[in-house]
């Protein structure tokens, strides 16, 4: 198929804006895409330790999530400290110690807030994160149940890190106060996230250039605000999680055990769970295979996004593959077909119920005339 030509395949050509949380001194770093304002808006999270570009533009500028996601107003938010040095990241505020993982869920629930009142013509917004980004935005939704119309989570984690992990980090934070610009993360805690995020060199689906962007993370800044998001992330909280808005999930078929979330049945009210070739970064290692469940979940949702049937055939995706597998996806596909009958008859009542009236009224006459 030909390759759809789109804004999202260079990273260095994206857009970045810079946006104040109120009564802070933290500013995260964005990246916007705007569409139409009454686009669906979609506000995605990366994982931790990358940073929005190395988790995502393998995903959008795939020739078929690009034709999607070009229907929405886009918002990439990268973490406190979190975004490269060319996208003007500060990292002045070494000194300070990790933020609790309920602080950067507030932080990251203002900084949505914002983005929604910038699209405040916009009737949709939905949240797509990827590990830490997934577990924040189930965090934030449990709470402000107002934010989102729906989720998309990649590859949640488990309630808790392995004890082994946590213990990594410790060994790593030791290191974390050379402030040195040449110092590096522990090999150690580097292959701790590789694991997590890519299948074992000889079975990962990705080029090794691609492999080695995401990896390239860790080397992007110092270690200690590296370390200082770990720390959030691995004392996060066992916070009882409760969504109620549709929420689809991709999970990694090859994430280890240890790393991925348990009974999301009783977390996720209306939940689609869809396996997904992959690790931690499933949607880079799969991407294709996200796009109909993406298009079903837009469509539920009422939205005008839609992905033309000759770019379906030509990718030989079955559109008729597309069938509600939420309970609530199957009630609005029954409402709608119900309130199309009703409309249906409704109308052909009033048409022949006019004519008979109009027949009436001419009898009526002529009797008077009579």
């Amino acid at each position: 198929m030909n390759i759809h030509a789109n804004r999202f395949t260079d990273p260095l050509l994206w857009p970045v804006e810079s946006l104040h949380i109120k009564d802070t001194s933290i500013f995260l770093t964005i990246h916007q895409f705007p569409g139409r304002p009454t686009d669906p808006t979609v506000i995605m999270l990366p994982d931790a330790v990358t940073d929005a570009r190395a988790c995502f533009t393998g995903y959008l500028a795939h020739p078929l999530v690009a034709p999607l996601m070009e229907q929405c107003n886009l918002v990439l938010v990268n973490f406190p400290n979190q975004a490269a040095p060319s996208d003007y990241e500060s990292y002045e505020d070494d000194h300070k110690g990790a933020m609790s993982y309920l602080e950067l869920a507030r932080t990251m629930a203002a900084g949505v807030s914002i983005i929604k009142h910038t699209f405040r013509q916009s009737p949709t917004v939905v949240g797509f994160g990827v590990g830490l980004g997934a577990a924040l935005l189930s965090s934030i939704t449990t709470h402000r149940p107002d934010l989102f119309s729906a989720l998309v989570l990649v590859s949640p984690p488990a309630l808790h890190e392995p004890i082994a992990d946590r213990s990594m980090l410790v060994v790593a934070g030791l290191t974390r106060t050379q402030e040195q610009s040449t110092s590096t993360c522990p090999a150690s805690l580097v292959a701790r996230w590789r694991r997590r995020w890519f299948n074992p060199p000889g079975l990962c689906r990705l080029q090794q250039s691609t492999v080695d962007t995401v990896v390239s993370s860790f080397d992007i800044r110092r270690p200690v605000f590296t370390c200082r998001l770990l720390e959030t992330y691995f004392g996060r909280p066992s916070d009882t999680v409760h969504v109620t808005v549709p929420t689809l999930v991709f999970m990694g078929t090859d994430l280890p055990s240890d790393y991925a979330a348990r009974g999301l049945d009783a977390a996720f009210s209306d939940l689609m769970l869809i396996p997904l070739r992959g690790r931690g970064l499933a949607h880079l290692e799969s991407p294709r295979d996200t796009v109909l469940h993406l298009l079903m979940l837009f469509r539920t949702l009422g939205t005008s996004v839609d992905l033309p049937r000759s770019i379906l055939q030509s990718a030989e995706l079955d559109i008729k593959t597309l069938l509600p597998t939420t309970a609530r996806a199957v009630r609005a596909v029954v409402r709608l077909k119900m309130h199309g009958r009703h409309a249906a008859k409704k109308a052909e009542y009033q048409q022949f119920g006019g004519h008979f009236a109009m027949q009436q009224t001419q009898v009526d006459s002529d009797r008077s005339l009579a």
